[in-house]
């Protein structure tokens, strides 16, 4: 039977009588609320956390139990967040707005939205709330997401996309953070895997060793090894085999978690191998099958070149 909102406030009110906390209070109301989630879907969901919130939430904290018991609610169940979710969590905002965690809410909700749908109206939303809040960390990471994900796609053009991560670039530089740095790495590799010139994509390539050097980042670090990788597919064997020895170089000092970076050094050497012959192959191959210590596919990848089932994805160019 389906309980009325008023009914449900009331339960949540009770329960704040009876000095129980707030997390406490809402475990009281939170079967009526998955029960309307589970019976009716997210649309209904929203709007009945909205109404409810509007009868029961006298103060900031109240309301961000809603919100974090909201996202509790769906999490995991794959909803698309749309119109609904976001009005809820504006009116939240606009009846709190000095609270903070239900700002960052509004920020996860308005991210999610642009990064499925690319929605220009969100989009705007969320770059209003990051500049109108500068102190909102999330507000501006979740920006930052979108401009690194959200351009990249089917309708993909190179220039509108550097534009993104120039936008993004100067979102990391507001807050010169690691987490920033590391999305602005992607985007910087994404940008590497489309250029079609070695000396643009080497201009890339520099931007994300200043990156690296500042923060010393083993996710960084993954994104330069992958854009050097990617550099390979631009260049003749001879220009290939310098970035190889680079790449090698810098594989050999990183100190720690190299599991990741030995995945694209294996890689490119397994893409070099290919136009060796003889006695140099065999040293690709069995520096390739070392990297297994790291990355255990690489024994499995040595085996198919030797075999000759290696299904390349990038041959360095012939030389000019």
């Amino acid at each position: 039977m389906r309980t009325d909102t008023e009914e449900i406030a009331n339960i949540y009110l009770q329960a704040r009588k009876e000095k129980l906390t707030e997390s406490k209070a809402f475990l009281r109301v939170k079967p009526f609320l998955e029960d309307r989630y589970q019976q009716e879907g997210l649309s209904s969901l929203s709007k009945e956390v909205l109404e409810t919130t509007n009868l029961c939430c006298v103060k900031a904290k109240d309301a961000e139990i809603f919100g974090k018991g909201f996202f509790k609610i769906i999490a995991g169940e794959g909803d698309t967040l749309g119109d609904d979710e976001a009005l809820l969590f504006e009116k939240l905002v606009e009846r709190f707005p000095n609270s903070a965690k239900l700002a960052e809410m509004l920020a996860d909700v308005y991210g999610v939205i642009v990064n499925e749908t690319g929605d220009e109206v969100y989009t705007q939303k969320l770059d209003d709330l990051s500049k109108n809040n500068p102190a909102l960390e999330n507000a501006a990471l979740q920006r930052l997401y979108a401009l690194v994900d959200m351009h990249y796609n089917k309708d993909f053009n190179l220039n509108n996309y550097i534009k993104a991560i120039d936008k993004a670039k100067e979102i990391y530089q507001q807050h010169p953070k690691l987490d920033f740095a590391e999305y602005y790495a992607r985007g910087l590799n994404k940008i590497v895997q489309e250029q079609e010139e070695e000396d643009d994509a080497l201009k890339t390539i520099e931007l994300l060793k200043e990156l690296l050097h500042r923060w010393n980042d083993s996710f960084i670090a993954a994104h330069y090894l992958d854009a050097l990788s990617k550099l390979t597919w631009k260049q003749d064997e001879k220009g290939c085999l310098e970035t190889i020895q680079k790449m090698e170089s810098y594989w050999n000092n990183w100190p720690y978690k190299k599991g990741t970076l030995a995945m694209h050094l294996a890689y490119t050497l397994a893409n070099y191998s290919l136009c060796t012959k003889g006695t140099e192959r065999d040293k690709v191959l069995d520096k390739i099958h070392k990297l297994s210590a790291y990355w255990e596919p690489a024994a499995e990848l040595a085996y198919e070149l030797a075999e000759g089932t290696y299904r390349y994805a990038h041959k360095p160019a012939k030389a000019k």
